[in-house]
């Protein structure tokens, strides 16, 4: 979980989701791989290429070209478990109240939907609108 609020705490309930939803795709290639599962929270994430607001989308909006470029690999310290092992990352980022909606646009400049990309030899990442409290953290529930 990446988030662009600065020290909002944040919890999720992420083990019942790791067992709900991936645990299937762990057995499948359980034989061939041997599959562990590492969270973590990172709050007060950059973009390394900022966003532009448009009005017609009423969104802060990134386009194709810059995706390549969307971890923040200077600011963003993403753990592994191991240099020498594999690791396929998971990525789900909250973008800051003054950068949401955030909305990843195609090579046609269309909305992609589910709002996610895919960056070779890393792994995925999926954009959350989430709404930000005005107190306290945010929560993520199963179903986000």
């Amino acid at each position: 979980l990446v988030e662009g609020v600065p020290k909002a705490p944040a919890t999720w309930d992420v083990e019942e989701a790791i067992s709900q939803y991936l645990a299937g795709f762990a057995a499948a290639l359980r034989p061939m791989y041997l599959i562990q599962w590492d969270t973590q929270v990172l709050h007060f994430a950059t973009l390394a290429v900022p966003p532009t607001f448009s009005k017609d989308l009423d969104s802060h909006t990134l386009p194709s070209s810059t995706l390549n470029d969307f971890l923040n690999s200077k600011d963003w310290v993403l753990d592994s478990t191991s240099s020498t092992v594999r690791t396929l990352h998971l990525l789900l980022f909250v973008p800051s109240p003054a950068h949401s909606p955030l909305t990843l646009l195609d090579t046609h400049d269309n909305p992609l939907s589910p709002p996610s990309l895919l960056i070779s030899n890393w792994g995925g990442v999926s954009i959350l609108n989430a709404p930000h409290p005005p107190q306290g953290g945010l929560h993520l529930s199963l179903e986000e």
